[in-house]
């Protein structure tokens, strides 16, 4: 019986020794884990999609370098379906798995859910894409590597001026229709002491023929001469079908939401002619693009769209601060990031201001033979 107690006590202190290494391993893990959350399934889901392939393109690149701190990077990915309720649980989720950084919500309807999360926690969440002007000037624990919609709205405006349009209409869809309401605003204001007038049809969804079908209408009563289409790559290629079946004839202007391989893909002659807002210089020859786009293309077979390499600056970014300030707290890198101001990106060199908003080129874009044409200035 004694010797069988002492079995039972030493295997006892076996167990209490392994949950304590595991314990411990948990909390200090060898490598650096990072979440990504993103809408990966459904509609509007390639923005997200190429977002990942950025990210993973970043931590393979990473990793067989010897990764960060002589840790490996650990990429944890999980969807939040468009939405914001779905993205608050994924960040609960990803902190709970010991994520002090998570990359991604690209649509800007997840930031009144979710930043104030991360300022209570005290993670630090770096978006790629969301673009609202409202995030701008608050010090809070959000990056973000996409300027806000002012600057799509002042050079969407530039645009509507040089074509000389007299009637503008902005067509927006409800599917983040907080990113939709706040270029609206800027583009009015931009466009208010010019001859263009602008009227805003109200927002609806994409997804439904009926609600899509009364929008053309409306353009074929109204006689626009110019259209501000915000919505997603796939929501404006539909539409540009029906604008086409419909025989609509007016100037189309893009936000850099839609600028990406679906819209060409999908929208096909339809969004020939069409211009749109980009960060990203597609004839740049800078080499760390060249040896990107290079890699992207090898592993997905596809062109990366500036959702992807944003993504991939975004995870860039945060290893870079992490190896500058040898620490994983996401309050030092944080204040690593605010206080370098500045970070050399794939094509350009990129200001960042002590409230971790982002200063990058805009570009203007024509669809020409299908595929995507940088204007120069007056064009």
């Amino acid at each position: 019986m004694r010797k069988k107690r002492c079995v039972i006590q030493v295997t006892a202190c076996i167990l209490a020794c392994l949950l304590f290494c595991l314990l411990c391993s948990c909390k200090k893990p060898d490598v650096v884990r990072v979440g990504f959350s993103a809408s990966l399934t459904g509609f509007n889901s390639e923005l997200g999609v190429s977002g990942l392939y950025g990210a993973q393109v970043a931590v393979d690149e990473i990793n067989s370098n010897g990764g960060i701190l002589e840790k490996q990077i650990e990429l944890i990915v999980l969807d939040d379906k468009s939405s914001p309720e779905q993205a608050l649980k994924n960040d609960l989720i990803l902190v709970d798995a010991g994520c002090d950084f998570v990359v991604g919500h690209m649509t800007s309807d997840m930031a009144e859910t979710v930043i104030p999360f991360f300022s209570e926690q005290k993670k630090l969440l770096i978006s790629p894409t969301m673009a609202l002007a409202s995030l701008e000037g608050i010090d809070d624990f959000l990056i973000r590597l996409i300027p806000s919609t002012d600057a799509q709205a002042s050079m969407i405006a530039q645009g509507v001026e040089e074509i000389g349009a007299h009637n503008l209409l902005i067509v927006s869809s409800s599917y983040n229709k907080v990113f939709a309401e706040s270029l609206s605003k800027r583009l009015t204001a931009e466009l208010g002491n010019t001859k263009t007038s602008v009227q805003i049809f109200p927002s609806f969804d994409f997804r439904s023929s009926a609600q899509a079908e009364q929008a053309i209408e409306y353009i074929g009563s109204s006689k626009p001469d110019c259209i501000v289409l915000i919505c997603a790559a796939d929501d404006a290629a539909r539409f540009a079908q029906m604008m086409r079946i419909n025989d609509v004839k007016a100037v189309v202007f893009l936000p850099a939401w839609a600028m990406t391989t679906d819209l060409l893909q999908h929208g096909g002659e339809a969004v020939e002619g069409f211009y749109g807002v980009n960060y990203i210089d597609y004839s740049s020859s800078a080499p760390q693009y060249l040896e990107f786009r290079d890699t992207f293309l090898g592993k997905f077979g596809s062109e990366p769209n500036f959702a992807s390499i944003l993504t991939y600056e975004s995870i860039m970014l945060l290893a870079q601060a992490i190896e500058q300030a040898q620490s994983t707290d996401a309050v030092i890198i944080k204040n690593q990031i605010i206080t370098s101001r500045s970070f050399r990106g794939l094509q350009s060199e990129l200001i960042i201001n002590q409230f971790g908003d982002i200063t990058r080129p805009t570009y203007l874009y024509q669809i020409l033979g299908g595929s995507y044409v940088k204007l120069e200035e007056g064009q």
